[in-house]
């Protein structure tokens, strides 16, 4: 359902929104970025190098280690974050914007305390 109208309007796809939503919550390293996705670390330098190719992702040494970089967004990759929402908020009211606002509500606070359950169980 989110797919489609976000890869038309972003040229992107899910693992690369995945990629800028992860970077802008605080995942800075490559090694993060491949563990947080479940994916292997050549996946995510193909999809980084794609990111950064569209200027929406920059490489930063790490100030701490040399040998390392970090991943910021960049004002296009910021820009990408915002439209990415607003479409999602678009999608989302099309197909449920018939559910009452309490439902909603506790439906989002039920998921929210499921997180950090279903995040132990990935890395366990």
């Amino acid at each position: 359902m989110l797919d489609r109208p976000l890869e038309q309007a972003l040229h992107l796809d899910f693992t690369e929104l995945t990629a800028l939503r992860l970077i802008e919550e605080g995942v800075h390293s490559p090694s993060e970025l491949a563990r947080e996705m479940q994916v292997p670390p050549p996946t995510v330098s193909r999809i980084l190098n794609r990111l950064v190719e569209l200027g929406l992702v920059e490489r930063r040494m790490d100030q701490n280690n040399l040998r390392r970089f970090q991943l910021y967004l960049t004002e296009q990759g910021l820009q990408a974050r915002l439209k990415t929402r607003q479409i999602v908020a678009q999608v989302l009211q099309e197909h449920y914007g018939h559910i009452p606002e309490t439902v909603l509500s506790e439906a989002l606070s039920g998921l929210a305390a499921l997180e950090p359950y279903l995040k132990e169980a990935r890395y366990a």
